[in-house]
């Protein structure tokens, strides 16, 4: 597959469904914020008026949630347990988890129908949302990449890291256009939304370039660290971090016209609500690791006589990290469940317990587990329905293995997902444990591949991976 095919041809912008954004959101339909934590939680809210209420919360990673973005369809996020989760916010299920970084997710953004990652291990892999393969990996951070942003046009992306340069990638050919070696390290870059301008965040300056000559047309300092940036429009930038005050200033000038004392302890996220370029006001939600989530009206911003309301507040109870926003499809929407047809087994402290196909299991403290599955006709279904439907793909399965004998078919360790059984989904994958981590790992056996080829050494290395690291494990 062509990389222009998969990135610069996407017609519509980084946030997947424009039509999503463009409706007055405040008015029309109820907003879903969704915000990660470092208890390792995603938790979802419902905005309706000024109620913020809760509407679903996922356990799906085993480390603190560093990033979350969200498409028209797919809702990504970047753990410090180096797997990407994905959750289907159409049809309210969680598809599961993507390990392809070898250090903790940074960033994760999506554009279109693309999902592009970055990682402590210095790289940034791209993915296609609809069989989310990776099309490629962009290497040339010689450390941890902080941050990355990708131009709206979806040929360029721009990346900051620990090794104080910025590089620029052409997403046209993969390849990375040049490198600019920088002061001090930086942790934040945004594109505007035209993306004539870009700002790059250090520990004392926020800085302007523009992006057609990359020079730097104004700085401004600060005396704190920044968090967090987000623009409200082309001509606003919303700024928090180690301090309760949500700034906004103007891009053109560099002069704040706003400041807003929020009362959280720190900021560590902005999300703008809606999408509308709106040069005077505009609705934007803040999180802090004070467990606050907190809604504002900013008004006034072109006029002078800025000013600002608080909409709604809850307490999440945790340490918040990082927040997105959507509008939902409808008035009301079922909370996210695991697998179709999955049953879920709790294994209690101090217990030992065998899971079959087809569940999940969920290990406290102290307990050991073990998730096996063979070829046996033991699946554990909920529904009648979905239990025929999985027995017909384990048949197929057996079909095929019986092609090309393997000593170890006639047992597996891990959790087999049959996918999304009502949309007849023929994918199958088995999720093997890896140092608690969900390791995804093909199920195709009779897949011919070329001696030597990368292919193959990739297909010897998960099947050693397997046999070392698939085990009894337990929760310390």
């Amino acid at each position: 597959m062509e990389i222009n095919e998969s990135i610069a041809g996407t017609t519509c912008g980084p946030t997947g469904d424009s039509d999503s954004y463009h409706d007055g959101v405040l008015e029309k339909r109820p907003i879903e914020i969704i915000v990660g934590c470092y208890e390792k939680f995603i938790l979802g809210y419902k905005l309706e008026g000024d109620v913020l209420s809760p509407s679903f919360t996922s356990d799906n990673h085993t480390g603190s949630i560093r990033t979350l973005d969200i498409s028209s369809r797919y809702l990504a996020s970047g753990s410090a347990d180096e797997t990407i989760g994905i959750i289907d916010l159409k049809n309210r299920v969680e598809g599961g988890a993507i390990l392809e970084h070898s250090g903790a997710v940074t960033k994760a953004t999506f554009y279109g129908n693309i999902l592009l990652t970055s990682s402590e291990d210095g790289t940034i892999c791209v993915f296609r949302s609809k069989t989310w393969n990776c099309v490629f990996k962009l290497t040339g951070h010689r450390g941890a990449i902080n941050d990355f942003t990708v131009h709206p046009s979806g040929k360029v992306a721009l990346s900051v890291g620990s090794d104080r340069t910025l590089q620029t990638w052409d997403l046209t050919n993969g390849r990375r256009a040049f490198v600019v070696n920088l002061n001090s390290p930086a942790h934040l870059i945004r594109f505007s939304p035209s993306g004539c301008i870009y700002v790059v965040v250090t520990s004392t300056r926020l800085d302007f370039y523009v992006t057609e000559s990359a020079a730097v047309v104004g700085s401004i300092p600060v005396e704190r660290s920044v968090l967090c940036v987000e623009f409200l429009d082309e001509g606003y930038l919303a700024v928090g971090g180690q301090s309760d005050c949500l700034s906004v200033y103007r891009t053109d000038n560099r002069t704040r016209v706003l400041s807003l004392s929020t009362g959280h302890v720190r900021i560590k996220g902005i999300s703008r609500l809606d999408g509308d370029a709106n040069a005077n006001s505009a609705n934007v939600a803040t999180v802090s690791t004070d467990g606050w989530v907190r809604v504002w009206e900013l008004s006034g911003l072109s006029t002078g006589s800025a000013g600002s309301r608080l909409v709604a507040e809850i307490n999440a109870g945790c340490r918040l990290t990082c927040v997105a926003c959507r509008v939902m499809l409808g008035a009301t929407e079922p909370p996210i469940t695991r697998v179709n047809g999955g049953s879920v087994a709790t294994v209690t402290s101090g217990s030992t317990a065998t899971v079959t196909r087809g569940a999940v299991a969920n290990v406290t403290k102290g307990s050991v587990a073990m998730v096996t599955v063979g070829d046996s006709d033991s699946s554990s279904q909920s529904d009648e329905a979905v239990n025929k439907k999985a027995s017909v793909k384990k048949k197929r399965f057996k079909r095929r293995r019986s092609n090309k004998p393997n000593k170890h078919s006639h047992k597996r360790t891990g959790v087999q997902e049959l996918g999304d059984l009502s949309n007849h989904s023929n994918s199958s994958k088995l999720v093997a444990t890896h140092r608690n981590v969900s390791v995804p790992v093909s199920l195709a056996p009779n897949t011919a591949v070329t001696p030597g080829t990368r292919e193959s050494r990739r297909q010897r290395y998960l099947a050693v991976k397997r046999r070392l690291n698939t085990r009894l494990y337990s929760v310390d």
